[in-house]
């Protein structure tokens, strides 16, 4: 689809970042044109005649210029430096003047006819708007084009087929950087004043620090709308999952964003029950199920044949003491033993036989 550059999108707005002050740069894509209004403007200093300007533009990417208002109208006198031509012309009824993006002189407000009371100069359109006339007083028709007048600055109607300076106004990329350091953003509209014609792209990017959400390039649409959506800068922060905790007895190891793990661990006499490793999802949930750390038990132990056992408890570090009753003695074990910290006792359990056995 060629460019229509009739089609016009509303404007787009900068996005949006949270920070302390507020700041923003907007310049032109490419570095020989000139930023005014929110609109790229090159004059060229070759004499060229209004088509052959009109398809230079067109090869540049762009139009030729449409000073819709007296404040661009000043300017790009003062940028072309002598007469020009802009993209105003009148292609096919009379006193039926149309910009060069096709829309209507009649619908913008504003004109820089060149005029002199009661006197009708060369290039001015006559009071009734009906012909052209000449200094001397001929009527002509074949004068369809503006040129801008360094003088005034004003509008001048001339013979399309003569050769002037042009200026082009462009559709190149405009490229709006928020800066650092800046507060919520009152919606600057880095693209007002006219340059919302069809095929315009415009980047948006972020500061260091910050991540877009929403579409950097935004390009103007046959449809008259924005393509993709409006991007915010949003500050850098990786998703995180809640915090986890030690097990008592136990300790943690790792980070809580998104893709971390977590390990976990039992001091020493203590057995883990529940997950040794824990991941941060992308539900921004962990993985697996709480850790606890209970101490270690060894197998349980009874008390010998004609003997007491002291102690009654079977985890880590407890003891157990043995002895045997009258007339019977301790054989072939410990009479103290101790549940270590791999679930195992120190030693064996004794039994108790009789002394009058052993001898």
């Amino acid at each position: 689809m060629q460019n229509d550059p009739t089609i016009l999108c509303s404007s787009v707005t900068l996005p949006i970042v949270t920070r302390k002050e507020k700041s923003a740069s907007t310049s032109c894509a490419r570095d020989d044109y000139t930023f005014f209004n929110g609109i790229c403007y090159k004059a060229y200093t070759r004499n060229k005649s209004y088509s052959r300007a009109r398809e230079l533009c067109a090869a540049d990417g762009g139009i030729l210029a449409m000073p819709k208002d007296a404040d661009t109208n000043n300017f790009l006198s003062q940028l072309c430096g002598e007469d020009c031509w802009i993209g105003l012309s009148e292609p096919s009824v009379e006193d039926r003047w149309e910009w060069a993006d096709g829309s209507l002189l009649s619908a913008t407000g504003f004109s820089a006819w060149a005029r002199r009371a009661g006197i009708h100069n060369s290039g001015a359109r006559s009071n009734s708007g009906e012909e052209f006339i000449n200094t001397d007083n001929t009527v002509t028709n074949g004068k369809h084009c503006i040129l801008l007048r360094l003088s005034g600055p004003n509008w001048d109607e001339r013979d399309c087929t003569k050769d002037h300076h042009f200026v082009c106004q462009s559709n190149h990329v405009i490229l709006s950087q928020v800066q650092t350091e800046c507060n919520v953003l009152a919606s600057p509209d880095p693209i007002a004043q006219g340059a919302h014609l069809y095929g315009t792209t415009i980047h948006f990017s972020c500061s260091s620090g910050y991540t877009m959400v929403g579409t950097a390039d935004r390009t103007c649409q046959a449809n008259g709308q924005w393509s993709g959506s409006q991007p915010t800068c949003n500050a850098d922060q990786v998703p995180e999952c809640e915090d986890l905790h030690a097990p008592h007895h136990g300790t943690i190891s790792g980070g809580n964003n998104l893709g971390d793990t977590v390990t976990f661990s039992c001091d020493l006499g203590y057995q883990l029950t529940g997950s040794v490793a824990r991941t941060c999802q992308s539900t921004l949930d962990w993985s697996g199920t709480e850790p606890t750390c209970t101490k270690v038990l060894c197998p349980v132990v009874t008390t010998p044949l004609n003997g007491q056992m002291s102690g009654n408890r079977f985890e880590y570090d407890k003891h157990l003491q043995f002895s045997c009753n009258d007339g019977y003695e301790l054989v072939g074990g410990s009479s103290e033993i101790t549940c270590q910290a791999d679930g195992t006792w120190d030693g064996t359990v004794p039994i108790c036989n009789s002394e009058f056995m052993l001898t």
